[in-house]
């Protein structure tokens, strides 16, 4: 039976976020060309011929003391550190952001895909349609309405419920 890999891969190894200095990175390394290119950028080589880590088998096998000695390497660095090593490298990895960072992206400023619309006096942040389009643009969104704004007219539509039924069912509590 498989157990819960948290951000790893079921079969490819290793293929998850590991903790970093201060956040967490996510590596990509899918096969051993990638693998041969990490051992050699964590300044560890020794790893890419020691007979547990060979090949991908032989790392999904022991991918318990192969996470120990990554996670005790990357912990070593910050994020952005890792993240300019590896991609000198050519090892396949990016930051796992938290929503303000994604939010603040320069990409995706850059293409308009941070919207912002008042929401009943607060400004509310979502992403906008990732389809853009030079001759017919999406230029509104809307706000969604208050939680239960419109039940009403759901129950109504979708049920068939009349305003006097729904008025009894939040009498009764099950509204």
């Amino acid at each position: 039976m498989a157990k819960p890999l948290g951000s790893g891969h079921q079969a490819i190894v290793p293929f998850q976020a590991f903790k970093t200095k201060d956040y967490y990175l996510a590596v990509a390394c899918a096969n051993e060309k990638f693998w041969d290119l990490l051992c050699k950028a964590i300044e560890m080589p020794e790893l890419a011929s020691d007979s547990r880590f060979v090949k991908l088998g032989d790392r999904h096998k022991n991918r318990d003391a192969l996470n120990t000695i990554l996670n005790e390497v990357f912990s070593r660095k910050t994020n952005a550190e890792w993240v300019i090593i590896l991609n000198k490298a050519g090892v396949p990895c990016g930051p796992v952001n938290t929503i303000d960072k994604v939010f603040a992206d320069p990409a995706l400023q850059h293409r308009g895909m941070v919207i912002s619309v008042d929401h009943f006096g607060e400004a509310l942040r979502f992403f906008g349609n990732p389809v853009k389009m030079s001759v017919t643009p999406i230029t509104e969104y809307r706000t969604p309405p208050r939680l239960g704004a419109d039940n009403q007219e759901v129950l109504g539509r979708v049920l068939g419920l009349s305003p006097e039924d729904v008025t009894r069912l939040k009498k009764e509590g099950i509204l």
